[in-house]
């Protein structure tokens, strides 16, 4: 999957691309406060290609991070 454009005062689940090189902020499902835990392990496992470097980095549920866009 590609990962969405985050849109400034908007909060995101994101992953940091795990290229040592890169370290791009992928951001891949908005979040708000009814966000449930099955919506978000329902993306566990699946793949996110960085538009930067074009690594693909696997999403795991714990290692995700909200990340609000200034």
């Amino acid at each position: 999957m590609n990962p969405i454009h985050g849109e400034r005062g908007k909060f995101y689940y994101a992953m940091k691309c795990k290229n040592q090189n890169c370290k791009e902020n992928l951001y891949f499902m908005e979040t708000d406060n009814y966000t449930t835990e099955a919506q978000k392990h329902a993306l566990d496992g699946k793949s996110v290609r960085c538009p930067m470097c074009t690594q693909e980095t696997t999403i795991e549920a714990s290692r995700m991070v909200v990340i609000g866009v200034r």
